[in-house]
């Protein structure tokens, strides 16, 4: 294997690794903005009780809820090319 070679496995490896780890927060920040709104709709409580209940805080949905509205648009803007 020559260092062409390498160096191209090696970007792979990489660019799986911080996949993984992208998609996993992804999917925590996901599972927050559900359990919050299902405590919300489920329990008829507000904003501020369901993020206590759930051991998360308003600002900390509010920033995976923007995550969310940032990234849709990204992923809107560059599949209209």
């Amino acid at each position: 294997m020559n260092i062409l070679e390498i160096g191209i496995a090696r970007g792979i490896e990489e660019g799986r690794e911080e996949g993984m780890k992208q998609g996993k927060e992804e999917g925590r920040l996901k599972a927050l903005i559900e359990n919050v709104d299902s405590a919300i709709k489920n329990f008829n409580i507000d904003l501020q009780r369901a993020c206590e209940g759930l051991g998360t805080s308003v600002e900390e949905y509010e920033k995976a809820k923007q995550y969310f509205l940032t990234h849709e648009t990204v992923c809107a803007d560059s599949g209209n090319q």
